[in-house]
């Protein structure tokens, strides 16, 4: 769900976005927005971070690729142009690691 900002409880508006199933109820971390979009650290089957883009719906689920040694820990920030995210390393290292808004392809539509 959506609204345009306001400080007056009374002038909300809700618009939803999108479902997702049981995932919100597996969020380990609060969202985190910036520059229309939000992002999420959430189980959907597997761990990884949600990011939705709140104009639309439009949605990209980022997971650990197979084999390899770092996994998504958290979501962090976003900018206009990037996502932040926390990433575990090999032997419990922590760091953050960027990806490009425009390199995450066509995503998941509003359902």
């Amino acid at each position: 769900m959506t609204s345009p900002y306001t400080t007056d409880p009374a002038a909300v508006v809700p618009r939803r976005l999108r479902s997702e199933g049981s995932g919100f109820f597996g969020a380990a971390s609060p969202f985190h927005v910036g520059c229309g979009y939000a992002a999420l650290f959430t189980q959907l089957g597997t761990w990884g971070v949600l990011i939705v883009r709140l104009a639309d719906g439009q949605s990209w689920f980022l997971t650990t690729p197979d084999g390899t040694s770092w996994s998504w820990v958290d979501a962090v920030a976003l900018t206009c142009t990037e996502f932040f995210g926390v990433v575990a390393l090999e032997k419990s290292t922590r760091t953050v690691a960027r990806v490009r808004l425009d390199s995450l392809g066509p995503g998941m539509p509003p359902d």
